[in-house]
């Protein structure tokens, strides 16, 4: 094996996907190589004509790998890619292995090929469905937040309620059963479904059991570990590549500018901001959508469109970085009203790296405090968000009052060199 090899695993990677999760694994990697490390970048690539590639200088190796099968989604089969992965850490002789995020094809089963291999392992949970089946709400029983600890009966009931089984009785009835019987057999003649939350806790015993290091990008994800018994824990923030901010011409806007940043996706809740701004009937307020055009849910896109004709929205698609901070520090909020958890969404940090404050949903977690350095609404509160919406309108000073309080945002070098402390010291 070779010394300070770093091979990191996520589900997908540039110039395929273009998401916060891939653009903080880049920032990592480029650390690590900068300070010596050698660093392999792997995820399972269906399409068979990926082959080794580089991308801002850094090794790039897919994993061959086929569709996944609903056996192994849910759980009751292994991974089809493992012998692949496998002969691929091999000839890559790296030293340690650090897995971004459980996926069907990238999972806690090759991080057990990993450690078999005489890797050391790292764990980092980037999505919240990584604790949690529906999706990643984290809405037990649709009505409360949850702990993220996985109990099998529970979430498999909680599961029930979010596919539509509205009777309690019934819910309880298959989930204690399924839970009770727990038979692969059974699962295969019903449906694989339904191992769906028995597929969850394996998931987190392996990480428990073959993972040397678990690093959480959240206080509320190291509080996750812990209620799954995982207690082999680090904490290490997020941070962000810091801006040269452009002069800022927010305070002197005649408009309230809100701007929203991100992937154009029901879970992004997108259109809940639409639906406040047709409510509210504000004058004063602009929308900027910033967003890589959208290669998913091209209904769901054309609809917001529609939708957006009698709203002053200005629809901005694949900005350049510089473009995207420029727009950011000249909007007076920044909102992400999400309806699933969010880890550690980049956005934020990017809206607080330029003063900018934050309306967002109680989906996320520990950065934006409310009436300190942003608003918050709650998802579950019918016309929260509209409420948001005609505050602002009604206090333009609000945001320049809130963006006092923004405190510094970490810099991605802080980033990579606590991770560099946490590879020493496995």
């Amino acid at each position: 094996m070779n010394e300070n090899h770093v091979v990191i695993g996520l589900p997908s990677f540039f110039p395929f996907t273009k998401g916060g999760s891939e653009m903080s694994v880049l920032h990592i990697a480029k650390f690590l190589k900068n300070h010596g490390y050698t660093v392999t970048i792997v995820f399972p690539a269906i399409d068979q004509n990926i082959s080794e590639y580089k991308y801002e200088g850094l090794l790039v190796s897919p994993v061959t790998s086929a569709p996944h099968t609903k056996k192994e989604l849910y759980g009751l089969d292994a991974p089809g890619n493992l012998n692949a992965f496998k002969k691929l850490l091999i000839d890559l002789k790296g030293n340690i292995f650090h897995l971004n995020t459980l996926s069907p094809l990238l999972n806690s089963n090759h991080l057990q090929v990993a450690k078999d291999l005489g890797y050391k392992t790292i764990f980092t949970p980037r999505l919240a469905n990584n604790f949690c089946i529906n999706n990643g709400s984290l809405y037990l029983m649709q009505n409360r937040e949850c702990n993220a600890k996985v109990k099998v009966k529970r979430c498999l009931n909680c599961n029930l309620k979010s596919i539509n089984y509205k009777n309690r009785f019934h819910r309880y009835i298959i989930s204690n059963f399924l839970s009770f019987i727990n038979s692969r057999v059974l699962y295969n003649w019903i449906s694989p479904y339904y191992n769906i939350a028995n597929a969850k806790k394996r998931e987190l015993l392996l990480i428990r059991k073959y993972s040397d290091l678990n690093i959480a990008i959240s206080p509320w994800v190291e509080q996750a570990f812990h209620q799954n018994g995982i207690f082999k824990t680090k904490l290490i923030l997020q941070g962000i590549p810091l801006p040269k901010i452009p002069s800022n011409g927010k305070h002197t806007l005649t408009k309230q500018v809100i701007t929203y940043v991100g992937r154009i996706s029901k879970e992004k809740g997108l259109h809940l901001l639409i639906s406040a701004l047709e409510k509210s009937k504000c004058k004063n307020i602009q929308l900027n959508v910033v967003a890589f055009r959208p290669e998913k849910e091209k209904e769901y896109f054309q609809e917001l469109k529609e939708r957006s004709n009698n709203l002053n929205i200005e629809w901005i698609f694949d900005p350049k970085t510089d473009e995207k901070f420029e727009l950011i520090a000249k909007s007076s909020w920044v909102c992400l009203p999400t309806v699933i958890r969010e880890v550690a969404p980049r956005v934020v940090l990017e809206a607080f790296a330029c003063k900018t404050p934050v309306i967002c949903s109680n989906n996320i977690k520990d950065l934006v405090i409310n009436n300190f350095n942003g608003l918050v609404f709650n998802t579950s509160i019918q016309d929260s968000l509209m409420r948001v919406i005609l505050k602002i309108s009604n206090n333009p000073e609000l945001s320049s009052e809130l963006s006092e309080n923004i405190q510094e945002v970490r810099e991605v070098s802080q980033v990579g060199r606590e991770h560099l402390n946490a590879y020493r010291n496995l």
